[in-house]
């Protein structure tokens, strides 16, 4: 195969070409045009002049943002580029973008127009304002996964109004033209990027296939503003392409390049970000691009390489325009070289055929039907180069040595955060466990008193029935009533002993519970300290209907008894004659509420906001922990994703819970 490139000014020009480089005019060729002229009657002549020196040729053309001829970058150029194949046959179609069928279903009609059994390669242009790049890829990969797709999306020069793509017959503004190259072809791929990602890490919020509205929960647009200015952000979307949000997909660090701002503040993409994406803005470092220019080129000594075709973002010749043909001159000691600048680049990656949308990257295809390979020794980039060379790969190298730094603080931070969250929890756990072992304390006494009666009940059948037996007195009826009594007393017991050990249990896994058995258990455990004080407790429960939530078996009770035996405190402490503790409990909204209000006088003003807070307690140190209203907090917020809240009333306080039911 032979590839000719020129620079197209007049037909009379390129006539000249093609008589110079020995053109069969009545060949089959494949001309591929990149032209930095969008503008449709400029088009139609330039095919028309092509077509009249050669009749027989298939074009295949794209508007640009800069044109690649010979190594050499043009703007506002076109630039032509001649393919005399040996052996391999190609095909060429269109197809426009409609509201009927996606990008994706598009493309993959696209494919089967043109995709042979031995069809090696396509070549593809698509229109860069109105394509979804991504889901174009998507769509040729549906219909044939095993061949490689190069090419990218149009460009305008910047001006984000119109771009064009066009082959022989059709000139199209909303669609996409491609070429399949069929036989026996040796393809190879590779990309190039540096382009590193630099600040905090950002959080996709809200977006559609490749409209992103919100970032970190503010509007795209106001995203851009704040990291890049007012002045950077009133120049989307043309900026956008110099600025992409980073991002790894598959296994490749990408970009996503904004080509389009939507009246609402939303960006749209040249690809797809998808909602919970994390991703940081880029900026190019020119020291690494350089480099890796040489070292991509010398990894082209081992394949055979007749034609290179580049299809390079136009982030890249703006973000380095007198260092972009530095970049390419390295490739062109291979073969022929020729391309353009696009808004978004399509590439396949050579070992697994995966298809990956691009910004920001230099693509390379490499073509050749020989076997042949060169043997070329390139020196490597060096820093000989004018003063605004030398300021650009300054400065980009103090952006990445400086976003490195803030990359291993942030790193150390992360660390630093994630054991202090684990010492937190420690804290937590220990605080519970202080808790747990307090209520077991109290527990303890709560059983002496449950147990006092039934024990002496149990004690005076007992000895009655003994003195009756001694006097002989003892008949069958006293008997059977005796042991009836002392029966009912020690099921008393043995109930109250279950429900101690079910609160007292260690079961950390959430199970479906009755809220209106967790009260009855309360007030079971609760009830001897409430008489022994002369508390009444007044309950508007409703224990026909069940309220089922979602919780660890206990923990509830734990919240319940801290707010009751506090109530009891206050009131004891206050000196209350009739003391009230009222307990109420309903369902509203699918929640479970709980109130738990009393009249001991109300918590101070000047510690009400206090009273959740870790250790804080207004008992003296021998009666409190400070931990229990503490833990409750943690038990209805964290555990159970409810809200607890207190706040006083004409005589008391009143505790409020809700807990949604799940």
């Amino acid at each position: 195969m032979i590839t000719v490139n020129t620079i197209y000014n007049t037909i009379d020009d390129l006539k000249d070409v093609v008589s110079h480089n020995k053109i069969d005019t009545n060949s089959k060729l494949l001309v591929q045009v990149f032209t930095g002229v969008p503008n449709l009657e400029s088009i139609q002549k330039l095919i028309k002049d092509i077509k009249d020196i050669l009749p027989n040729c298939e074009i295949l053309g794209a508007t640009t943002d800069g044109e690649i001829t010979n190594g050499k970058v043009t703007i506002h150029e076109t630039s032509i580029s001649i393919t005399k194949f040996d052996s391999v046959t190609f095909k060429i179609d269109y197809i426009e973008f409609n509201e009927n069928e996606s990008v994706a279903q598009s493309s993959k009609k696209l494919a089967s127009k043109i995709c042979q059994d031995d069809s090696r390669a396509i070549i593809a242009f698509a229109d860069g304002l109105n394509t979804n790049g991504e889901e174009f890829l998507n769509g040729i990969a549906s219909f044939r996964d095993d061949i490689s797709v190069s090419g990218g999306l149009a460009g305008d020069n910047a001006t984000f109004v119109e771009t064009y793509v066009f082959t022989n017959d059709k000139i199209v503004t909303a669609g996409a033209v491609a070429v399949s190259l069929n036989g026996n072809l040796n393809v190879a791929t590779d990309y190039s990027f540096h382009w590193q990602p630099i600040g905090k890490e950002l959080v996709i919020t809200k977006s559609k296939d490749n409209v992103v509205y919100t970032i970190d929960g503010n509007t795209a647009y106001d995203t851009y503003k704040y990291y890049l200015g007012e002045e950077v952000a009133n120049m989307l979307p043309a900026i956008g392409i110099e600025f992409p949000l980073i991002i790894q997909r598959n296994g490749i660090v990408i970009a996503r390049a904004a080509v389009g701002l939507n009246e609402d503040g939303s960006l749209v993409f040249a690809g797809n970000l998808h909602e919970g994406d994390v991703v940081q803005f880029g900026y190019g470092n020119s020291e690494q691009i350089l480099n890796n220019s040489t070292k991509k080129a010398m990894g082209l000594n081992d394949i055979p390489i007749e034609s290179i075709f580049i299809y390079s973002c136009m982030a890249r010749r703006r973000f380095m325009p007198e260092l972009i043909e530095r970049e390419i001159e390295p490739l062109t000691h291979f073969g022929s070289v020729s391309g353009f600048f696009t808004y978004g680049e399509f590439f396949t990656t050579s070992c697994s055929n995966n298809k990956e949308l691009l910004n920001q990257t230099m693509t390379i295809l490499a073509l050749s039907e020989s076997e042949s390979k060169k043997n070329i020794s390139i020196e490597n980039f060096n820093l000989n180069a004018d003063a605004t060379t030398i300021t650009t790969i300054a400065l980009s190298h103090l952006v990445n040595v400086t976003s490195s730094e803030l990359h291993e603080i942030n790193t150390d931070l992360k660390v630093r955060i994630k054991r202090e969250k684990q010492i937190v929890t420690e804290q937590e756990e220990h605080i519970f466990a202080q808790t747990k072992m307090a209520s077991m304390g109290e527990m303890i006494g709560n059983i002496a008193h449950q147990w006092r009666q039934p024990l002496s009940t149990i004690s005076t059948i007992a000895t009655g029935a003994q003195v009756q037996n001694d006097l002989g007195i003892l008949d069958n009826e006293s008997f059977k009533l005796n042991t009836d009594k002392i029966i009912e007393n020690v099921n008393y017991l043995s109930d109250t002993i279950s429900i101690f050990r079910d609160f007292l249990k260690e079961d950390n896994d959430l199970k479906p519970h009755n809220l209106q058995d967790v009260i009855k258990q309360v007030l079971v455990i609760v009830d001897a300290g409430l008489k022994d004080n002369h508390i009444e407790l007044i309950q508007n429960v409703d224990y026909d209907t069940p309220i089922v939530i979602s919780m660890v078996s206990g923990e509830l009770s734990q919240v319940f008894i801290n707010i009751i035996n506090n109530a009891k405190d206050a009131i004891v402490d206050n000196g209350i004659e009739f003391g009230v503790i009222k307990l109420k409990c309903f369902e509203k909204d699918n929640c479970a509420y709980i109130t738990i209000e009393d009249n001991a006088g109300g918590i101070p003003d000047d510690v009400v906001a206090k009273i959740f807070d870790p250790y804080f307690t207004t008992k003296d140190s021998s009666k409190g922990t400070g931990l229990g209203l503490h833990m409750s907090k943690d038990i209805i917020t964290k555990h159970m994703g409810g809200k607890i809240s207190a706040r006083n009333l004409n005589d008391g306080a009143i505790f409020e819970i809700e807990i949604p039911i799940k």
